[in-house]
Formats: C-alpha cells, sequence, structure tokens
C-alpha cells in the first residue's frame, strides 16, 4: 500500500483504492487457505462426523441416507421430518459434519423453511459441506453453540440461519424448542422469532475460508439472500461470509430475550426489542463481502462490544463493471453499546470501477466508538454514481488515533474518485465527545466531476485535534474538504457544533480547492471556547476556506471562490502559530472568501497568529467581521485582507471594550505591487464605549494603502486611541527620509502608525477619520519625567494659612491622567523624593498667599464653648458663655507661627 504523502492532494492509495479483491488476497494470503490461530470458544468436546437423530419426532423422525449422489458429487442426505404445510421440521441429539464430509437435508415440493434442532448438550461442529438439496430457507438452532471450521461451505438455494436460541416462535401459537422439546407445537405459519432464556447462550464461531466461487471464500449463500449468525457472542476468527445483494446480520443476545424475525421477500431480517440485552460480536482477519449488481446488499450487526481488529473488512456497494442507472447499494449497520476497530480494519461502502449505481450508506449506532491504527470508514464512487452518506451517532465519546506501519491514517473517508461521475456522500457525527490524533482525519473530496460531500459534526461537550507528533510528514490530522487534483466540482462544507474546539500543534479544519471548483464553508458554533494553538512540519492550528495550488507535474491553476468562514463562540483564542484563512494562493483565479467571528467575551492573537482574506493570485481580498468585548493583538500576529493584484478587502470591527496591539502586530487591507494595481480595502473600528491602545515605540500598525491604486479608508470611533498615530504620505516619506514608492511602509518605522496612502500617486491617497472625543492619540502616551524631587520646597512652612485659601495641584504624579478620557500608563512613574539640607536650600513658598515667616502680628484660633440667641434671635457661637461649663478642649490656642512638636 502506498502511503499518503500529501492528503491534500488525497494521493492515499489504500488497498481498497487498487481494488477489494486485491486485499481479500491479502487477507487471505493469496489463494492458499490460512493457518488461523484462535481461542476455543467451546470448553467440552463433541464427536465429530455425527449427525444423530432424536426421538422427540416420534414416527416423524428424521432419517440419514448416505452416499447419495448429490450435485455430481457423494453426499449424505437427510430425508424424513415433520411436515407442517410449508415448514419440514428435524430434531437432533447432535450434528455435526466432518472435514470433506457433505450433508444436505432434502427438499420436498412445497417447503419453504427446513427448521433443524440440536436438543442435547454439545455444540455443533461444522467442517464440511452443509446443503439444502433445493431452494429452502435452511434454519440450525442448538443453545451449546456452533463453530464452522476452515473448510466449511454452504450449499442451498435459499437463505440460511444459525442460532444458539432455544426456540423458534411462530406467532402467537407456540415455539419449536430445543431445550423443552416435549411441548413444542409443529405449526404452519412462518417462523416468527427466536426465543432466548439462557444467562450466556452458546457461541458461534466462523473460520471458513473454503473457496465457493470465483474469487468468494467462506461461507455464501445465493445472490439476494441472507445469511444470519445469531448467538451468544458471535465471532468470526479468520472466517468469511458471503451473500452478495443479499443481507448478512451478526447479532448476539443473552437471558430472556425474544428476536424477531422478519420475512422480506427471499430475503430475511432480524428485529430487537429496545433495551434488549446484548452480547459480543467480534471480527478478527474476518471479511463480510455483500457487493452487488442491484440487489440491495446489506450488512446489519447489532451486539453488547462490536470490534473489528487485524486484517477484516466489511464490503458493501456495486461491483467492478456491474450495476444499471438504477442500481443502488445497500447500506451496512452497526448497533452496538461500543464498536472499535483497530489495525487495518475496514468498512467499504463504494461504487467501484466501470460500475454504474449509487453506493450505500454506513451507519453506526453507539455509546462510544473508536478508530485506532489506520481503522477506517470509507464510502467512495470510482464510476458513474453517487457515493453514500456515513453517519455516527455515538451517546458519549469518538476516537480516532493514529496511523498503520505504511502511513495510512485512522478516519472517515468519503470520495470521488479519478475517473469518477458522482457527488461523495456525507459525514454525519453526533457524540458526547470527539477526538482525533496522531494523524486521524475525516476527509471527503472529489477528483473528478461531481462535488465533495459535507462534513457535519455535533458534539455536546469538547472536540480535541491533536497531531502529538509534529515532525511527521504525513501527520495531518483534522477534518478536510475539496476539490482536488483534476477535480471538477464544489468542495464540502465543514459545519461544527460543540461545547468547546481545541485544535493543537498543527490540527486543522480546511475546505479547500485545488482545481474547478469553490471551496466549502466552514461554519463553527461553540458554547464556550475555541482554541487553536502551535504548529507542525505541515503548518499551523487552524481553519482554511481557501483556493489552494498544491498540485503535482501540472502548472494548471486552481479556478475557483474561496469559501467562508464563520465562528461564534464564548471566546476565540488563536496562538502560537495559528490562523484562519479564506485567502488564495499565487497563481490561483478566484477570489478570497469572507470570515466572521462573534464572540460573548475575548478574541486573542498571540505570537504570530493570523486571520486573513489575502487574495496572491488574480482575484480580491475577502472581507472580516469581528464583534467581541476585547480583541487583542500580541507579538507580529495580524488581521489581514490584503491582495497582490487585485482591491483589498475590508475589516470590520464592533468591539465594546479594547483592541489592543503589542509587539509589531499588524490590521492591514493593503493592495497591490510594484507589478500590479488595486485599491486599499477599508477598515472600520466601531467602538464607542472602549478605547484603542499600542505601545507607541512597538511598531503596531493599522495600513490601508496601496501600491499604485487609491488608498483604502480607516474609519476609526473609540472613546480614547492611545499610542497610535496617523502618518500622512508626506509625513512617511520624512520619517522613513525616502520617497521611493517601494520603501514606503510604516512598516520599517519602529512607532505605531495608522496609514491609508497611495506609494506612488499622492492624489489617490486614502482616508483616515478618527472620531474620538477628548483625546488626542498622538500625545496618548506620554513619558513621565524622573528627575529627583526636592520636596521640601513643596511644604508651606506657615502655619496661619489654614485660615485662609489655599489649593491643590497635580502634576501627573504617577501616571494619572488628566483626563477622565485618558489611560493610566501601564508602566508607573516613579520618583526619588529628597528632602535637602536646611542650611542648603530655602523653603520656597508653593502658593501665592503665604506669610512672611518674619511677621510679628498673629491671629488667635479659638473653639466655640457655647451658643446664645441675640434679641432678634440669631444664635452666636460664644466663646465663654457664661450659662455653660465646658470640657477640656482637645484644641489649645496657640501663636499660628508656633512649632507644633506631638513627640516624634
Amino acid at each position: 500500500m502506498k502511503s499518503c504523502q500529501n492528503p491534500l492532494l488525497f494521493c492515499r492509495d489504500s488497498a481498497v483504492h487498487v481494488s477489494i479483491l486485491a486485499r481479500l488476497f491479502s487477507f487471505l494470503g493469496g489463494l492458499a487457505i490460512p493457518t488461523v490461530s484462535y481461542v476455543n470458544a467451546f470448553p467440552h468436546t463433541s464427536a465429530l462426523a455425527q449427525i444423530t437423530p432424536d426421538a422427540t419426532l416420534g414416527t416423524e423422525s428424521s432419517v440419514i441416507t448416505p452416499n447419495i449422489n448429490i450435485k455430481g458429487a457423494a453426499a449424505d442426505q437427510i430425508d424424513g421430518g415433520a411436515i407442517r404445510g410449508s415448514n419440514l421440521f428435524h430434531s437432533f441429539s447432535e450434528f455435526n459434519v466432518k472435514d470433506g464430509q457433505r450433508v444436505y437435508f432434502s427438499n420436498p415440493a412445497g417447503i419453504n423453511n427446513i427448521l433443524g434442532r440440536v436438543t442435547g448438550n454439545n455444540p455443533s461442529n461444522i467442517l464440511g459441506t452443509l446443503g439444502v438439496n433445493g431452494n429452502a430457507n435452511l434454519f440450525l438452532i442448538n443453545p451449546n453453540g456452533i463453530i464452522f471450521g476452515q473448510n466449511a461451505r454452504l450449499d442451498l438455494g435459499g437463505s440460511f440461519v444459525a442460532s444458539t436460541a432455544n426456540a423458534i416462535k411462530f406467532g402467537e401459537q407456540g415455539f419449536f424448542s430445543a431445550t423443552n422439546p416435549e411441548t413444542s407445537l409443529l405449526l404452519t405459519v412462518n417462523p416468527s422469532a427466536f426465543f432466548f432464556n439462557q444467562i450466556q447462550p452458546g457461541t458461534i464461531e466462523n473460520r471458513s475460508t473454503a473457496p465457493t466461487g470465483f474469487n468468494i471464500f467462506g461461507l455464501r449463500v445465493p445472490d439476494s439472500r441472507s445469511l444470519i449468525l445469531l448467538g451468544g457472542d458471535v465471532i468470526l476468527n479468520g472466517g468469511t461470509l458471503n451473500a452478495m445483494g443479499g443481507r448478512v446480520e451478526l447479532a448476539g443476545v443473552r437471558g430472556w430475550e425474544v428476536v424477531g424475525l422478519n420475512f422480506d421477500g427471499d430475503k430475511l431480517n432480524l428485529s430487537f426489542p429496545e433495551n434488549a440485552k446484548k452480547t459480543d460480536v467480534s471480527i478478527i482477519d474476518g471479511f463480510i463481502d455483500v457487493r452487488t449488481a442491484d440487489k440491495n446488499g446489506s450488512i446489519f450487526i447489532n451486539a453488547q462490544n462490536f470490534s473489528m481488529s487485524g486484517n477484516s473488512l466489511l464490503v458493501a456497494g456495486i461491483s467492478e463493471g456491474l450495476g444499471t442507472v438504477n442500481s443502488q447499494a445497500g447500506d451496512i449497520n452497526i448497533t452496538s453499546e461500543t464498536v472499535s476497530l483497530s489495525g487495518l480494519s475496514t468498512i467499504f461502502n463504494t461504487v467501484e470501477s466501470n460500475a454504474i449505481g449509487n453506493g450505500g450508506n454506513i451507519t453506526i449506532q453507539a455509546g462510544s466508538f473508536s478508530l485506532s491504527e489506520g481503522a477506517e470508514l470509507i464510502a467512495e464512487t470510482y464510476a458513474q454514481g453517487n457515493a453514500g452518506k456515513i453517519a455516527l451517532q455515538v451517546r458519549d465519546r469518538i476516537a480516532f488515533d493514529g496511523m498503520d506501519s505504511e502511513g495510512n491514517p485512522s478516519g472517515i473517508f468519503n470520495n470521488v474518485r479519478p475517473g469518477a461521475k458522482g457527488n461523495a456522500g456525507d459525514i454525519y457525527l453526533t457524540a458526547g465527545s470527539f477526538s482525533l490524533t496522531n494523524g486521524a482525519r475525516l476527509q471527503t473530496n472529489t477528483r473528478s466531476q461531481g462535488n465533495a460531500g459535507n462534513v457535519i459534526v455535533q458534539v455536546r461537550d469538547r472536540i480535541y485535534f491533536d497531531v502529538v507528533n509534529t515532525s511527521d510528514i504525513n501527520n495531518f490530522t483534522g477534518i478536510f474538504t475539496a476539490v482536488g487534483t483534476d477535480g471538477e466540482g464544489r468542495g464540502g462544507d465543514i459545519d461544527i457544533q460543540a461545547g468547546s474546539l481545541d485544535l493543537r500543534n498543527g490540527a486543522q479544519l480546511t475546505a479547500n480547492t485545488f482545481e474547478k471548483g469553490d471551496a466549502g464553508n466552514i461554519k463553527i458554533e461553540v458554547r464556550d471556547r475555541v482554541s487553536f494553538d502551535g504548529v507542525s512540519i505541515l503548518g499551523g492550528s487552524g481553519a482554511s476556506s481557501s483556493v489552494g495550488e498544491v498540485k503535482e507535474d501540472t502548472t494548471i491553476p486552481a479556478i475557483g471562490q474561496g469559501g467562508n468562514i464563520e465562528i461564534s463562540a464564548k471566546s476565540l483564542s488563536l496562538t502560537n502559530g495559528a490562523g484562519i484563512a479564506a485567502s488564495t494562493v499565487s497563481g490561483s483565479q478566484g477570489n478570497a472568501g469572507n470570515i466572521k467571528i462573534v464572540t460573548n467575551e475575548t478574541v486573542n492573537l498571540q505570537n504570530n497568529a493570523g486571520i486573513t482574506v489575502d487574495s496572491q493570485g488574480s482575484g480580491k481580498a475577502g472581507n472580516i467581521e469581528i464583534q467581541t468585548d476585547y480583541l487583542t493583538l500580541d507579538n507580529q500576529s495580524n488581521i489581514s485582507a490584503e491582495t497582490a493584484s487585485n482591491t483589498g478587502g475590508n475589516i470590520s470591527f464592533k468591539l465594546q471594550d479594547l483592541l489592543l496591539l503589542r509587539r509589531e502586530s499588524k490590521i492591514s487591507t493593503n493592495a497591490g505591487t510594484a507589478e500590479a494595481g488595486g485599491d486599499g480595502g477599508n477598515i472600520t473600528i466601531n467602538e464607542p464605549k472602549g478605547f484603542i491602545v499600542a505601545a507607541p515605540n512597538e511598531n503596531n500598525d493599522i495600513t490601508a494603502n496601496a501600491f499604485n491604486g487609491s488608498g483604502g479608508k480607516v474609519n476609526i470611533n473609540p472613546a480614547g486611541i492611545f499610542g497610535l498615530k496617523p502618518l500622512s504620505r508626506q509625513e512617511l516619506e520624512r520619517s522613513l527620509q525616502t520617497t521611493d514608492p517601494t520603501k514606503l511602509d510604516p512598516n520599517q518605522l519602529p512607532t505605531s502608525d495608522i496609514t491609508a496612502i497611495s506609494q506612488t500617486n499622492p492624489s489617490l491617497n486614502g482616508e483616515v477619520n478618527l472620531n474620538t472625543p477628548n483625546t488626542d492619540p498622538s500625545q496618548g502616551l506620554q513619558e513621565l519625567p524622573t528627575d529627583i524631587v526636592d520636596v521640601s520646597g513643596l511644604i508651606n512652612q506657615n502655619l496661619c494659612v489654614a485660615a485662609q485659601g489655599s489649593e491643590f495641584i497635580v502634576t501627573g504624579k504617577g501616571g494619572l491622567p488628566p483626563s477622565p478620557y485618558e489611560i493610566i500608563s501601564a508602566n508607573t512613574a516613579w520618583e526619588d523624593w529628597l528632602i535637602s539640607s536646611q542650611s542648603q536650600t530655602q523653603p520656597t513658598p508653593t502658593t501665592n498667599n503665604s506669610s512672611d515667616k518674619q511677621q510679628t502680628e498673629s491671629t488667635t484660633i479659638i473653639e466655640a464653648q457655647g451658643l446664645v440667641k441675640d434679641a432678634n434671635g440669631n444664635a452666636i457661637l460664644t466663646a465663654n458663655p457664661v450659662t455653660v461649663t465646658p470640657k477640656d478642649t482637645w484644641l489649645h490656642p496657640q501663636d499660628c507661627h508656633a512649632i507644633l512638636d506631638f513627640g516624634f
């Protein structure tokens, strides 16, 4: 198998992409029958090659006739039995078929169902050929267990059911029981259910890989018929099952349960009660094949725990070279509490090469679901017809992890392959939580005529993607939809709903186009946090819906429109190289997409993070809209809608509290180069109650420039703006000391600037409009003085000023703003205070009403001691009223020039 060096090209080439047949030969080790190691599911032994009728049917007991020529070879024929209507009943105490033996039930006229029960205590070992000499359905019931050996074969004209049920039910009329044969009724109606009453029914195990047709191996029923294994536990231990265009059903139950049996034309199927107690189904290096021309071949599995390991395969679809325009492949349905696939295990539903018709669906309902070590779910079309959909409905956790030894990833793939004509199906996931790690992925694309499928993910709690091994070139982790190489159609959309979304170490969401067709859209709705962090050798974490040019051996440009990206969340964080892009690359033809971000709290870009709708091809840049309370760009982060040769996009911010730019961060709608024109886009920042802040000497810029075209417009409406200064073209020329248009870049200045210029034509300069009440952004952040202050000169030595007016002047000490519209500096101003010696520095009065220290006249201050009324009723404060005996006062009258001694 070929490992994928670039999944964006969708070059992945697992064995199914060579052919299902090649994978089957790999599974079988060529045409040789492999030696399969296994753990015997049966603790006791039985006499092989022994078929012993019991006496429960009286005179209608079964009769074994040996050496009958059946279909050109010697066989043992089972005659007799009890006929009731279209049903034929047989009963055995032992039922085994030895290796090389051929055993056939006779099929009298008018018989549609042959039912054989085993009433003894031993399991049945079917090591040779078991058949019906006619077209009746065959039911084999043994509660102790049934095992099919490596050379076991089925040879019959109808459906086959093997079960470890206790009895078969016939409507409401009675049972044909293996554990209570005396009470059984032989009835004329079709069997309607299987009855279980054991805590742990017997196991059914299949190891058969016997050739049963051209490139067909193992147990096989005729086309369009059913093959049902109903346990107890059901195990495919190296064995294969075939029902071309029919139905294969595996199921396990325990305890007291009734499983319904339904007749649908030539096919049989099971129905389970709600909350049925189930057992396990395991496929170990096993293979199930129901591919068809037009008969809806399907696979159904019901279990408590379902697992596939080793080189196991489930295959449905339309076979190579078969089908018509009306052909419809069947579905693969799995219902289990836990579902796990590991190793090279794969579930396929494909329209193969040169086939005609539509593929079927893959549906899994589970409590938890996992893929690991390169296990996959695949629905594809290689020919004329649409691929089916893949749906996972999981109550709790979905986890995909890792790759196989050849670099093939664990994941889900739904593709239109080269040479096909049709659409890829959608991928649906619902779960409690969802993780992709170590190269695992979801992927849908078109590499021919048709549209890629959509990916819809609905998760109650957390979505977590992590590359982990960031140096592995094959380690693409994430969700990928695309119009791939040679594709002509529309890329698929990605729709995510979750509690939170975390992408780490280069994990990605991409909906790109690399050929002819528009990229898909990405929509993310999260209740809590969206976090993209880190990079790998393949790029940064994030979301991309772009027009790319990642093609081998071709110079044909990608033609199509970039998709749109919408994110709504409580907060958004892009850190350490992460990004969101709806851009176009150099050489592409088409416009970039748009990005809209709405959060309740914050949008944070840090350490070379970016949000871009740039166009480096021939098309226009897209637009960016961000609504949030706090928007932060730090350490070379950027938000841009730039273009190389066309009109720049527009950027619009609706903010509540703060826009903060730090350490060479940029907001840009620049357009054009020396070789190409284009007008600068517009930047609008509406923040009527908030502030815009940039460190003045950290080279943070807001630019809407054009090289040859017109500069854009920058409209800013904050309550205050600090650290950013608008620069005209002339001011930029003076600051850079050049008029060279190629060097008129504010990024070359250490200051933080706002520009909207034309680099080549001053008459085409744009506009910068700052609607900021009460603030001057050019003086927004001022450096405070650091000189030593003599505080002795700030203290008035005259106590008599207490009787006079005075004033206090704030001079900005400590970074206090002189206006409520200004902000406090992030760097606290500090001054060392020093009281100089009196002999060196004379005190300086600080107010214009200070008195001379040599003044001899003084004013005495006396505390009021009483209150009297005059003749007119006015209240008068008195020092010594006659009628009052005051307490001792705490303030004694004294000269205002006296030195107060507090005893310090």
